[in-house]
């Protein structure tokens, strides 16, 4: 993978997925997840020997706009994820300038892949 900003290939250490969903505002994590589910097949049997040959995760980031916003991810998302063995993490930041945010983005993508 190849970071826009500053150009530098970097190699994981293990294999992974990298799915986005158009960014949202206001956010819309239900739309989201659904999004990004709604691509890849529905078959609970097939998620389930994934995880427990893999540990699926869907990681978020959520950039808020100011110090204390809220956003929800409703119990049929969290179901949906539950039956397929998927870990859910949050990393939340404050408040950042669009540039900022693109590259706090980058830094999320570039963890993740470990």
């Amino acid at each position: 993978m190849r970071s826009k900003t500053t150009g530098r290939e970097t190699i994981a250490k293990t294999g992974a997925w990298i799915l986005q969903a158009e960014r949202r505002e206001p956010g819309d994590l239900n739309a989201q997840v659904d999004e990004i589910l709604s691509s890849l097949t529905h078959d609970t049997t097939t998620w389930l020997e994934l995880s427990t040959k893999y540990q699926p995760d869907l990681f978020l980031g959520l950039f808020l706009k100011g110090p204390n916003e809220g956003i929800e991810l409703s119990s049929k998302s969290v179901s949906t994820l539950a039956e397929r063995g998927i870990s859910i993490g949050f990393d939340i930041y404050s408040a950042f300038e669009d540039a900022d945010a693109e590259q706090m983005n980058e830094r999320i993508i570039s963890r993740s892949l470990g």
